[in-house]
């Protein structure tokens, strides 16, 4: 009979090997904040991007994060699932896309704005996407291509993501990319124990506890800057019998007035790492996988 385990959490930043995003600016005229983090669960789906902060702002100048061209534009109605209400596409070097969602208008730039008005009446504000030719509207890094706004979303943000040729979703929030300031530990509010043994007579009993923060310490590092590291507890002991899972509900603040998902998460049993998964970047198809963070009432065993 298992009687301790031991939980470590942390919200890290990891470096990514794209070398044509080495040099990039934030596609806003100041450092912002988040409302929300890559591969936050989001109801039937991960969120592929980071959703930045406008403060309820509308009319922000977006800029191009690197020298490009224009790859696409779209727009969708609120219920649409991909619903960026008006949406911007950018291709840089090496096949990298960055979008830019939930806009205001676009620039004048290459006259997006007027062609965005005219495909939107012509389908009939319904659901469109336009691809144009590659190096047709050329952009340069810093270029204002748009202006932010709450199409699709109901609430003024900045919706922003990257993928590669391959369709690998990019996690920009490293020290490489976005350095996003953030020193405070993720909080645990609650771990569960879900034991389907033979002891239990074959039927689920789940079992929890609220663990108390009982300490925290400064880890100092080199080449980054300083973080705590926090603790939690559980009082007394879940006993289990041969097979169990864990669930844990936890979340990370990031500096945000919300809760954000959070980005590393590793279970470690007598000093052995037996689980670990870390959202640096994910295949578009994983999308929709949210079982795997997600209790979502299967059967587990």
């Amino acid at each position: 009979m298992l009687r301790f385990i031991q939980y470590l959490f942390t919200f890290t930043i990891a470096s990514a090997s794209i070398n044509s995003l080495e040099k990039i600016i934030y596609p806003l005229p100041y450092k912002p904040t988040l409302s929300g983090t890559f591969a936050e669960y989001r109801g039937s789906f991960l969120h592929l991007g980071n959703d930045l902060r406008t403060f309820g702002l509308n009319h922000i100048p977006v800029l191009s994060i690197q020298k490009g061209h224009v790859h696409r534009i779209t727009g969708s109605p609120i219920w649409w699932e991909r619903g960026f209400g008006m949406a911007l596409y950018l291709k840089h070097n090496e096949g990298i896309v960055s979008l830019y969602g939930h806009l205001g208008h676009l620039s004048d730039l290459h006259q997006n704005e007027a062609a965005w008005q005219l495909f939107k009446l012509l389908n009939n504000r319904e659901f469109f996407s336009i691809y144009y030719p590659p190096g047709l509207f050329e952009v340069n890094q810093g270029d204002r291509i748009a202006y932010t706004g709450e199409r699709g979303s109901g609430s003024s943000h900045l919706h922003f993501e990257t993928w590669d040729k391959d369709q690998n979703y990019i996690n920009l929030l490293t020290h490489r990319y976005f350095w996003y300031e953030d020193a405070q530990p993720p909080t645990i509010d609650e771990v569960f124990v879900i034991t389907p043994g033979v002891a239990f007579e074959k039927n689920t009993v789940e079992q929890s506890c609220k663990p108390d923060k009982t300490g925290e310490k400064t880890i100092h590092t080199e080449k980054k800057k300083d973080h705590i590291e926090a603790e939690f507890s559980c009082k007394g002991t879940i006993p289990v019998d041969k097979k169990f899972v864990l669930k844990v509900s936890a979340y990370d603040n990031s500096n945000a007035r919300n809760k954000l998902g959070i980005y590393t998460m590793r279970l470690i049993l007598d000093n052995e790492v037996i689980y670990e998964f870390k959202f640096d970047r994910m295949k578009k198809r994983e999308k929709y996988r949210v079982s795997q963070i997600l209790d979502s009432k299967t059967k587990w065993w």
